[in-house]
Formats: C-alpha cells, sequence, structure tokens
C-alpha cells in the first residue's frame, strides 16, 4: 500500500505541469477492464475533509450498464477517521465523461463509510489527503 501511495504521489507531482489535463490516470483494474483517474483541480480541503471527483473509464463494454462508457464520483474523505463517502454520481455514454449524460445522483445518504485496508478506496483516501501537501 506505501508503494501504491508513493507511486501516486510520484504521478501527481510530475502531473502537475499538466494541470490543464483534466483527467490524470492513476491505476486500472486487475481484470484491465476500467481505467481509474483523478481531476487535479477539483481536490480542496476543508479542515480534515478532502472531496475530490474520481472518474471510472470502462475499457471494456460494462456488463451491467452496457450503455455507460465512464461515471465520475464526487466523493468527500475524512482524513482523520479514514472514512468516505458519495456526494454525486454521474454516468456518461462516453468514454472519459464526453458525451451526453446517462444519468446522474446526488447522494442523500451521508453515511461515512470506512475504507478497506489495501483497496482502490483507501488509496483513493490516501491520495486525496495527502494531495494538498504536494501542491
Amino acid at each position: 500500500m506505501k508503494k501504491l501511495l508513493l507511486a501516486f504521489t510520484l504521478l501527481f507531482a510530475f502531473n502537475l505541469a499538466n494541470a490543464d489535463n483534466k483527467w490524470i490516470f492513476f491505476d486500472t483494474s486487475k481484470d484491465g477492464k476500467i481505467s481509474y483517474h483523478f481531476n487535479v483541480k477539483s481536490i480542496h480541503r476543508t479542515g480534515n475533509k478532502v472531496k475530490m471527483l474520481t472518474l471510472w473509464n470502462y475499457e471494456a463494454v460494462n456488463e451491467e450498464f452496457p450503455d455507460v462508457s465512464s461515471a465520475t464520483w464526487m466523493m468527500e474523505f475524512d482524513c482523520k477517521t479514514n472514512k468516505a463517502r458519495l456526494l454525486v454520481a454521474t454516468a456518461y455514454y462516453g468514454n472519459m465523461a464526453f458525451g451526453d449524460v446517462y444519468d446522474s445522483i446526488k447522494s442523500t445518504d451521508k453515511t461515512w463509510v470506512p475504507r478497506v485496508p489495501g483497496s482502490l478506496g483507501e488509496a483513493e483516501l490516501k491520495f486525496a489527503c495527502n494531495a494538498n501537501k504536494i501542491k
């Protein structure tokens, strides 16, 4: 996990010069069907909480929702308790959040969910919580 966080940190620092590029790649699912990206300009800290926009780009047909090619997730992370919650999710017909919106939901569930150690969710939380230290 420390190596993954270090890789994200180095990738983030390397790509700061490229900040005009909206989506920065940071990982791929184990099966290679989804690439994960983040938006540098979306990272905002207020005290122990950080908001960050992430993108899941489906490299293969999404079997559950075949018309969806990508989705964005506005997440809020609590850096003190290592928990997160979804604020808004938006699915797109096109890749990389382009094209028409398939659907969008604003979460009404304000429950904070612990991040599972070693998971993508934990890596996102650690990256978001450390991003402002790098900027």
